[in-house]
């Protein structure tokens, strides 16, 4: 296992004409963290289908589809985060607030859809500087954006 760090970030191979970048050769990582000694995966439900707004949770890792994640660079180089059926994680209504919820949302890579992923683990959405949290050590316990913190809830790991 190995931190997410800055360097992961894949050079986008093309750009389609609705500005979605697509990392080389479809590779994907399973972003999880452990807390409380269990491994839990940032997860997305299928339940529905994937529609804009679907939240982004953390679930007992399996690996499927909806765990996985490409980390890109969007039209203008900044880093995006890619999930199931090319939907990218975002920040609900451009929130800047500890408890916004993160979501699925297709694709425009404004502000909202920016991540920094650093040395020590951590997510940072660029807009707000507030790092990817999750609320509990529990199945379908939210992804919000908190202050970061060293604490286990906020410390990413990516598995190939």
């Amino acid at each position: 296992m190995k931190m997410v760090r800055g360097t992961l970030i894949l050079l986008a191979a093309a750009v389609c004409s609705m500005g979605v970048a697509y990392a080389f050769g479809g590779n994907h990582l399973t972003i999880h963290n452990e807390m409380g000694g269990a491994h839990f995966c940032m997860d997305a439900s299928l339940d529905h289908g994937v529609n804009d707004g679907d939240p982004v949770y953390v679930f007992h890792c399996h690996g499927r589809e909806n765990q996985r994640w490409t980390v890109t660079q969007s039209t203008d180089g900044q880093p995006a985060i890619i999930g199931v059926e090319g939907y990218c994680l975002d920040v609900r209504g451009f929130g800047r607030g500890p408890g916004t919820p993160i979501q699925l949302y297709k694709c425009h890579f404004l502000a909202n859809q920016r991540f920094s992923l650093l040395p020590d683990g951590h997510i940072r959405e660029v807009q707000s500087q507030k790092c990817l949290s999750a609320l509990a050590p529990a199945d379908r316990a939210p992804v919000v954006l908190d202050f970061c913190q060293p604490v286990p809830n906020q410390i990413w790991y990516e598995q190939p």
